[in-house]
Order: C-alpha cells, then structure tokens, then sequence
C-alpha cells in the first residue's frame, strides 16, 4: 500500500535505548513515521485464532458443488493440522446430498446433514447450505459460507482493541518520529461504535430511579485511548488505521479506514485509498478515499476473478 504511493519503508528499524522496534518507518519526501501493525481475533488465544483461520483458508478450496459449508468450531486444536484429506472427506460427503431434497436447516440433526471432523484435538462440524439453482452454474469461489460459534458468549470488541491500542502504542516511549497503529479486526461483530468507544471513552446511560419515566441521558464512564474531553492521552500517536477482516482477497474492493487522533502532537495526512473518519462538533465525520482500492493496487474491479483454486485435469 505504501509502496503504491511513492514510500520508502524501513522494516523494523532501530529505536535510540530501546531493544524492541517498530514494525515500520515509512518516509516520502520529508515525511517519516513509524507503522506498528498486530490482529486482533475473538477470545484471548490469538494463536487458536490463527491456526483455525488457516484451515478456513485451505477449506475455501474444497470443491463443494452443489453447497456452501456451514462450520462451527467446537474445539481447536494445539497444532496446525493436515487438512487435505479433510477437504476430500467433505467433497465425498456433499456429493451424496441432493440439495433439492426438501430443508436444509442449520439446526437438523440428522446424521446425514452432519459431518463431524476429529483429529488429535480438533473438533470441527460442518452443515451443508445447498446454493441457488442458477448459482450452481458456476464454479464455488468459497466453500465456507457461514461461521456458527459453538456456544452464545457475550461479545465485547471494545476492550481488545484497546488493549491492542496499549500494547503498540506503549511499547517505544518518546518516537523522534509520529506513530501510526494499524490493526486489522479479526472480530465479525466490530463496528464504528466500538471504535469509537475505543477511542473515545465507553458510553453509558444515567437514569433516574425516582421517575421511571425521565429521559435517560448518555455519559461517558472510562476514557478512551485519546483520552478525556480537554484531557488528551497518547498524542505520539497520530492515527488509528483499522481494517476488519483485511484479507489478501480484499485489498481492492475494501479501504481501510483512518481514525485521526484529534489532539496529535503531530498529525498527517491520510493516504489517497484510506477512507477518514474525524471528530467533528456534531460527532464523527467520514470522508471516502479519494482513490478507489482497486485504482490504487492498478487492480481490475472486483479483483479477484475466476476460481480462486483452479483444479487443473490429470489424466489416469
């Protein structure tokens, strides 16, 4: 991204009486600041996290047909598993459903509508989701199609990102150049408002109990990351670039957005495929990038198109 753009980039460049470095010094022309990039998932155990979004990836190229997968993950295991014959598992057990035949709901219990995958300490179920008739015409670019949690939990996608926040944020002291943290929310249910609350201090509501009827108003109840109204924290920091669920497949369909620290110590301008959000006296104001994602990569739009793991023809 910044390579597009006319930037030199220093990879984990070293900090004056500090044994850890960023990520990245990004410079051009006489602009210079650090990048420091990190994911956030669900739950604490990102490196479960990451194992199981690897086998997502290798299960987007099972030749489902007829179907999209539906997957829970009831157990994740402690090492990266073999994934191929499980690919040809599921292929063998969707050739023997007829997605005409009657429903397919995600709560049928029948035996034939399940598939169970065990290995070592991996529990995976997977439910097939017959596709549309005209859909069927074409090739599946993505096998899985939904992601069902094991169990209801309560989510909260504030406070990683905050902590995510902390952790890049605090880990240099005093840069000589404006820091710049980037995360990529691997979450399902972040929005805005958790960003801002983030950001901007948790909300909650003030009610009076002696009249059920009055109007309850809204109050700020911690900080947030830039701090206190007229109390700004953390002004080495001179953004937040946030993506959800930025993947490789979506660089030219999806601009990550560009949180602006109000009170920066030194601010900077925003890239041309970034969209910006800013506060403003009436709230947050958003502005949309002024190059499209897929004009900044020089990409086709809708980049990528075809199948994605084409199978090429063996011969006996």
């Amino acid at each position: 991204m910044y390579r597009r753009d006319g930037w030199a980039i220093d990879i984990e460049p070293a900090v004056e009486g500090v044994a850890t470095r960023p990520d990245f010094l990004v410079s051009k022309d006489s602009v210079c600041y650090y990048v420091e990039a990190r994911c956030t998932f669900d739950g604490e155990d990102r490196g479960a996290a990451a194992r199981l979004q690897t086998v997502y990836d290798s299960l987007n190229g099972t030749d489902s047909g007829a179907f999209h997968l539906a997957v829970t993950p009831i157990r994740v295991g402690t090492q990266a598993p073999p994934t191929a014959n499980l690919r040809r598992a599921l292929e063998t057990w969707l050739s023997t459903l007829d997605p005409d035949a009657g429903d397919f709901s995600l709560s049928d219990e029948r035996p034939e509508r399940r598939f169970e995958w065990v290995w070592h300490d991996w529990h995976l179920l997977f439910r097939p989701m017959p596709r549309s008739a005209n859909a069927r015409m074409t090739p599946v670019r993505r096998a899985l199609g939904a992601f069902i949690p094991d169990a209801a939990s309560f989510v909260d996608d504030i406070t990683p990102l905050r902590d995510a926040l902390s952790e890049k944020g605090s880990k240099y002291g005093k840069l000589n150049h404006p820091l710049v943290i980037a995360i990529n929310i691997g979450s399902g249910f972040h929005d805005e408002e958790d960003t801002e609350q983030a950001l901007y201090g948790r909300v909650g509501w003030r009610i009076n109990i002696d009249d059920p009827d009055a109007e309850a108003t809204p109050v700020l109840t911690d900080p947030g990351y830039w701090g206190w109204p007229g109390r700004p924290a953390h002004d080495h920091v001179a953004g937040l670039l946030l993506a959800g669920s930025m993947h490789y497949s979506r660089v030219a369909r999806y601009a990550p957005t560009f949180w602006l620290h109000p009170y920066a110590a030194q601010a900077i301008a925003p890239l041309p495929n970034w969209r910006v959000a800013r506060a403003a006296p009436e709230g947050m104001e958003y502005s949309d990038p002024a190059v499209l994602p897929h004009e900044h990569f020089d990409l086709p739009v809708g980049w990528p198109v075809g199948d994605p793991f084409p199978r090429s023809s063996r011969s006996a």
